[in-house]
């Protein structure tokens, strides 16, 4: 299993690739059931308890 940054406590299970050029938006408030990546629960979510999460999202780039 593949660790984050070297470290063995926090391994990932899945890796998710992002294509060149696409966005990819993470969860953040742990109710997403596409986990770990958002699926808008959010919104519900920040409703429910008055917070004001929402997603990280990732751009990839292409390389010039």
């Amino acid at each position: 299993m593949e660790a984050i940054n070297g470290d063995e406590s926090k391994p990932m299970k899945e890796i998710y690739p992002v294509v060149a050029g696409s966005k990819a938006p993470v969860c953040r408030c742990w109710q997403s059931k596409k986990f770990p990546l958002c699926d808008g629960s959010h919104n519900a979510y920040n409703k429910e308890t008055g917070s004001h999460v929402g997603p990280l999202v990732i751009s990839a780039q292409p390389k010039e």
